[in-house]
Protein backbone atom coordinates (compact mmCIF):
# COMPACT_ATOMS: atom_id res chain seq x y z
CA UNK A 1 0.00 0.00 0.00
CA UNK A 2 1.09 3.54 -0.70
CA UNK A 3 -0.49 6.73 0.59
CA UNK A 4 -4.01 5.40 0.98
CA UNK A 5 -3.97 3.17 -2.12
CA UNK A 6 -3.73 -0.62 -2.09
CA UNK A 7 -3.97 -3.45 -4.61
CA UNK A 8 -3.78 -7.21 -4.21
CA UNK A 9 -4.20 -10.25 -6.44
CA UNK A 10 -4.17 -13.99 -5.80
CA UNK A 11 -4.27 -17.20 -7.80
CA UNK A 12 -4.56 -20.83 -6.81
CA UNK A 13 -5.33 -24.13 -8.45
CA UNK A 14 -5.17 -27.87 -8.24
CA UNK A 15 -4.81 -30.94 -10.40
CA UNK A 16 -5.31 -34.63 -9.71
CA UNK A 17 -5.07 -37.99 -11.41
CA UNK A 18 -7.62 -40.69 -10.68
CA UNK A 19 -7.03 -44.43 -10.35
CA UNK A 20 -8.16 -44.86 -13.96
CA UNK A 21 -5.58 -42.31 -15.17
CA UNK A 22 -8.11 -39.55 -15.83
CA UNK A 23 -6.96 -36.07 -14.81
CA UNK A 24 -8.83 -32.99 -13.63
CA UNK A 25 -7.72 -29.42 -12.97
CA UNK A 26 -9.14 -26.26 -11.42
CA UNK A 27 -7.97 -22.66 -11.13
CA UNK A 28 -9.28 -19.60 -9.28
CA UNK A 29 -7.89 -16.07 -9.47
CA UNK A 30 -9.03 -12.61 -8.44
CA UNK A 31 -7.97 -9.20 -7.24
CA UNK A 32 -9.10 -5.99 -5.62
CA UNK A 33 -7.93 -2.40 -5.32
CA UNK A 34 -8.86 0.49 -3.03
CA UNK A 35 -8.11 4.20 -2.80
CA UNK A 36 -8.42 6.80 -5.55
CA UNK A 37 -9.22 5.48 -9.03
CA UNK A 38 -9.26 1.68 -9.12
CA UNK A 39 -9.23 -1.09 -11.72
CA UNK A 40 -9.21 -4.86 -11.41
CA UNK A 41 -9.72 -7.65 -13.92
CA UNK A 42 -9.24 -11.41 -14.10
CA UNK A 43 -9.55 -14.15 -16.66
CA UNK A 44 -8.85 -17.87 -17.06
CA UNK A 45 -8.07 -19.73 -20.30
CA UNK A 46 -7.80 -23.42 -21.13
CA UNK A 47 -4.44 -24.42 -22.62
CA UNK A 48 -5.90 -27.01 -24.99
CA UNK A 49 -4.14 -29.97 -23.35
CA UNK A 50 -6.15 -30.02 -20.13
CA UNK A 51 -4.22 -27.29 -18.32
CA UNK A 52 -5.39 -23.84 -17.28
CA UNK A 53 -3.81 -20.38 -17.32
CA UNK A 54 -5.18 -17.48 -15.29
CA UNK A 55 -4.20 -13.93 -14.53
CA UNK A 56 -5.45 -11.11 -12.36
CA UNK A 57 -4.46 -7.44 -12.34
CA UNK A 58 -5.41 -4.74 -9.86
CA UNK A 59 -4.36 -1.11 -9.66
CA UNK A 60 -5.26 1.96 -7.61
CA UNK A 61 -3.92 5.45 -8.19
CA UNK A 62 -4.51 8.79 -6.56
CA UNK A 63 -2.48 11.50 -8.25
CA UNK A 64 1.16 10.37 -8.30
CA UNK A 65 0.56 7.73 -5.62
CA UNK A 66 -0.27 4.25 -6.86
CA UNK A 67 -0.30 0.55 -6.03
CA UNK A 68 -0.54 -2.33 -8.47
CA UNK A 69 -0.49 -6.11 -8.37
CA UNK A 70 -0.37 -8.81 -11.06
CA UNK A 71 -0.72 -12.57 -10.54
CA UNK A 72 -0.19 -15.27 -13.18
CA UNK A 73 -1.20 -18.84 -12.37
CA UNK A 74 -0.58 -21.98 -14.45
CA UNK A 75 -2.07 -25.41 -13.81
CA UNK A 76 -0.38 -28.20 -15.76
CA UNK A 77 -2.88 -31.03 -16.02
CA UNK A 78 -1.85 -33.97 -13.84
CA UNK A 79 1.47 -32.29 -12.91
CA UNK A 80 1.23 -29.23 -10.67
CA UNK A 81 0.49 -25.55 -10.11
CA UNK A 82 2.74 -22.50 -10.45
CA UNK A 83 1.76 -18.99 -9.38
CA UNK A 84 3.71 -15.71 -9.48
CA UNK A 85 2.59 -12.39 -7.99
CA UNK A 86 4.35 -9.09 -8.67
CA UNK A 87 3.45 -5.98 -6.69
CA UNK A 88 4.61 -2.39 -6.83
CA UNK A 89 3.70 0.74 -4.91
CA UNK A 90 4.96 4.28 -5.29
CA UNK A 91 4.61 7.64 -3.60
CA UNK A 92 6.00 10.86 -5.13
CA UNK A 93 9.50 11.59 -3.84
CA UNK A 94 10.17 7.97 -2.88
CA UNK A 95 11.58 4.98 -4.72
CA UNK A 96 9.03 2.39 -5.86
CA UNK A 97 8.62 -0.62 -3.56
CA UNK A 98 8.54 -3.86 -5.56
CA UNK A 99 8.17 -7.52 -4.66
CA UNK A 100 7.76 -10.85 -6.44
CA UNK A 101 6.39 -14.01 -4.85
CA UNK A 102 6.51 -17.36 -6.64
CA UNK A 103 4.97 -20.64 -5.48
CA UNK A 104 4.96 -24.13 -6.94
CA UNK A 105 8.45 -24.12 -8.44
Amino acid sequence: PAGGTSASTVGTGGTSTGANGATGSSLATGGSAAGGKTMDRSHVNETGNGGLNGQSKAMAHDGGTFSKSHTQTKVRDGEGVESRTKTMSHEPGSKPVKSTTTTGR
